[in-house]
């Protein structure tokens, strides 16, 4: 998981520049394509696993996306499906900001 996050660190970081502007995060998700859907459904498997540390204030805005979440990481879930979940549903406001604090604790060592 962690090659994946520093592979695609930039394409997070514009993701959470840009996160209120659907358009581009669409855009950015396709020019990603499946590995960074992949990563994506990866980091929130570890998210759901409990591996990655999230704020009770965190849990509280994931939470109500949680039947979405369990989707993504359904081994069942066709690609197809995942990437329009990613794109359709609003959780990426709220998934993001854990995931780039993750690649700065990856660029950091910590």
């Amino acid at each position: 998981m962690a090659y994946r996050v520093l592979v695609f660190s930039r394409e997070l970081n514009d993701i959470n520049n840009f996160k209120h502007d659907k358009q581009k995060c669409n855009r950015i998700i396709d020019e990603g394509g499946m590995e960074l859907v992949h990563c994506i459904c990866d980091c929130v498997h570890n998210i759901l696993q409990g591996n990655i540390p999230v704020d009770e204030e965190e849990k509280e805005r994931l939470k109500r996306h949680r039947h979405c979440l369990r989707k993504l990481v359904n081994e069942k879930t066709s690609y197809r499906r995942r990437k329009q979940l990613i794109q359709d549903r609003g959780f990426l406001g709220s998934l993001i900001p854990i995931l780039v604090g993750l690649v700065g604790k990856l660029f950091t060592g910590q």
